[in-house]
């Protein structure tokens, strides 16, 4: 999680603020990329944008920039003056961060704006800018059977969608809004408290914060497992119609428990029986949460698809065996039940099936036998 880490560290975004600070400052203005950059900076998170604000109050107030011989002032008014004397062929090019912003148009009239109120329109040029910038990556994205994709989203936040998933993505200005269709995918979620980050699966919602976490889609069920941070999970608040239905997006939700860092969480994905809160109460479908602590080895391994990994630590060969099948379009069956509880364990890499059927018959006496190009036996 160092990437969640270095986000949030006050001393990088001091130092970045300051570094920001001076170069819009400076005598030549914003490309379009560091445009770009600047505004996603500013995106990152609120401390982001409290820091920018800290840092200038303080210039402003003790002339800082006065003395790096950069003051607005003086550079509004050069931007006037020039504009206005009729012998001029050209006028000179918006400089400055005054300039960037409104090509120092607002200081014609009044005098030099104070930094601390050419920030508030910096400040409000970045919520702007967002609602452009926020849908830049909405869609759906798909992977087929055995493939993996990482995508990073227009708020900084990353996507990892595992084996045969399907994830879409929906931001807009009130909220980042992702819906897992099938499978399984893990968030790596940017900081921001303003922008709320919900994740749909089935009938549930995860709501997080600058936080990290998987969420995997059965067909009777979801799992949730948190690897960094806080998640707080809900559910319809009434019974759905069609017990089958998926919550499509914000509506009447409950919340039924949250999660913090190395818990897993597993809850009903059907609406098959309601209980009643008391006479004449609206029913409430019946969600039962279980909840459990994984050791750090054990989150590992269950998150070990992300780095490209299956990771086995002495399960059942069947359960094994159901999770390679994820992966595969082969058909792996047992013949010998016995088989079933034989326990393994071992580190593949996806989609190497011949290098696991070939530690199968040498560190585990299984014998392989390929029928064909898409069925595979397991047997003593």
């Amino acid at each position: 999680m160092d990437n969640l880490y270095k986000m949030t560290d006050p001393i990088v975004i001091a130092k970045e603020a300051r570094d920001w600070l001076i170069r819009l400052d400076g005598d030549d203005a914003l490309s379009v990329n560091e445009q770009a950059a600047l505004r996603a900076w500013g995106e990152r998170s609120e401390m982001h944008r409290q820091e920018l604000t800290r840092i200038t109050q303080f210039w402003n107030e003790a002339s800082v920039l006065t003395e790096l011989s950069i003051p607005i002032q003086n550079e509004a008014q050069r931007q006037y003056e020039s504009e206005h004397k009729a012998q001029s062929k050209q006028k000179k090019p918006a400089i400055g961060l005054v300039a960037w912003l409104n090509g120092f148009r607002g200081l014609r009239y009044g005098g030099a704006l104070s930094l601390v109120g050419v920030l508030g329109v910096l400040l409000f040029s970045f919520n702007v800018y967002n609602n452009a910038l926020n849908t830049s990556t909405n869609g759906v994205y798909t992977t087929g059977i055995g493939e993996l994709q990482t995508h990073t989203l227009a708020d900084g936040s990353v996507i990892r969608i595992n084996t045969n998933s399907q994830v879409k993505v929906n931001f807009n200005a009130d909220a980042r809004s992702i819906r897992l269709l099938r499978g399984e995918a893990h968030f790596e979620v940017s900081h921001n408290r303003r922008w709320p980050f919900d994740v749909y699966a089935g009938i549930g919602r995860v709501k997080a914060v600058g936080t990290a976490f998987s969420v995997r889609l059965d067909v009777d069920s979801v799992e949730v497992i948190v690897s960094e941070g806080r998640v707080e999970l809900a559910v319809p608040a009434s019974v759905i119609n069609d017990s089958s239905s998926a919550l499509s997006g914000p509506a009447m939700l409950r919340s039924i428990g949250r999660l913090d860092k190395n818990q897993i969480a597993q809850f009903n994905n059907q609406v098959d029986a309601v209980e009643q809160s008391g006479a004449g109460a609206s029913s409430l479908p019946i969600n039962k949460l279980e909840v459990g602590t994984l050791a750090d080895v054990e989150l590992g391994r269950q998150l070990a698809w992300r780095e490209g990994f299956l990771v086995f630590n002495a399960q059942p060969l069947s359960q094994v065996v159901a999770e390679v099948s994820r992966y595969t379009a082969l058909n792996i069956t047992i013949l010998d039940e016995e088989l079933n509880a034989l326990r393994i364990g071992g580190r593949f890499k996806i989609g190497e099936m011949d290098a696991m059927f070939d530690v199968f018959e040498n560190n585990f006496g299984i014998t392989v036998s390929r029928i064909d190009d898409k069925t595979i036996q397991l047997k003593k």
